[in-house]
């Protein structure tokens, strides 16, 4: 059986009114040899059901009903399990594509240049959709060409890209199992054993913010520095005095403006292993070069 072009994986909890809308923009794409995995996160508002209304009208989805709630990364590793498609797509149930050629560009784009990764821009949009910045910091590229990773040392936005499935696998290549900051975790480290990228000018997806009220718990603050931990790992490692930067800048976002009301031993804890983690000289050589 021939393997579908792309599988587009799509993990939900409690996705509301915007599920159907990421799931009309998905099925609407004009690259029809897809395959959509839905993994149903223990919703409690219906998502489910919706996605099995869907599953009911169109063959190319399958969806997974969990049992509990583990989050997108476990939810997203179940689904790339079975998935069988030449490349990966990930989306949140609440963003959508931007046009209805996302898919056929990329994967064309990404077969002929024989990428492991390939890419586009992503915008952010508002709850009703519209716009709200659509020239994102290292996350709008202007000029079709290939990147190595050395010379773009970002962490967001993994969104924009398809992913080779036999690179994902060879790699083994997953999402850690953190409540938050488990996303750039499989970037960074799909772009360290990639190498390189190639991405398109235009957007290829549209990401949608302040629609919904996030709570940074105790769990929560320690993944996300768990998450940074990993990282400034890899960018200690690899030397990428950048990513190194946007990592430590991380850290005290997080412990001054997220973790005031959070704090205990526990997180003190996570405080010290990820200070014990960055490298002065780095940044002083990086803050050094931008002076």
């Amino acid at each position: 059986m021939k393997s579908p072009a792309v599988s587009v994986i799509i993990p939900v909890w409690n996705g509301g009114k915007y599920f159907r809308e990421c799931l009309d923009s998905v099925l609407a794409q004009t690259l029809r040899d897809i395959e959509v995995l839905i993994v149903d996160d223990a919703s409690t508002d219906g998502s489910g059901a919706v996605a099995e209304e869907y599953a009911a009208r169109d063959a190319r989805i399958t969806v997974l009903h969990q049992k509990e709630s583990m989050g997108a990364g476990p939810a997203r590793n179940a689904a790339m399990a079975m998935a069988k498609g030449q490349y990966i797509a990930f989306m949140d149930s609440d963003d959508l594509y931007p046009s209805d050629k996302v898919l056929e560009t990329l994967y064309h784009k990404a077969v002929e240049q024989d990428a492991n990764i390939c890419g586009g821009s992503l915008y952010k949009i508002d709850a009703d959709g519209a716009i709200l910045n659509m020239n994102i910091p290292y996350q709008f590229f202007t000029e079709e060409r290939w990147y190595q990773y050395q010379d773009y040392q970002y962490d967001g936005g993994f969104y924009r890209f398809l992913y080779r499935r036999v690179f994902i696998n060879k790699y083994n290549l997953r999402f850690p199992a953190y409540k938050r900051f488990q996303d750039p975790v499989f970037f960074v480290n799909a772009m360290i054993y990639s190498g390189k990228f190639y991405v398109i000018p235009g957007w290829v997806y549209a990401y949608r913010k302040e629609h919904k009220f996030i709570i940074w718990d105790t769990k929560s603050i320690c993944d996300h520095l768990h998450g940074v931990c990993n990282i400034l790992d890899i960018s200690n490692k690899y030397k990428l005095n950048k990513l190194h930067c946007i990592m430590l800048k991380n850290i005290y976002i997080t412990i001054t403006k997220r973790a005031k009301k959070h704090i205990n031993l526990y997180v003190i804890k996570n405080i010290f292993y990820t200070i014990l983690h960055i490298n002065f000289i780095i940044w002083i050589k990086y803050v050094y070069k931008k002076i």
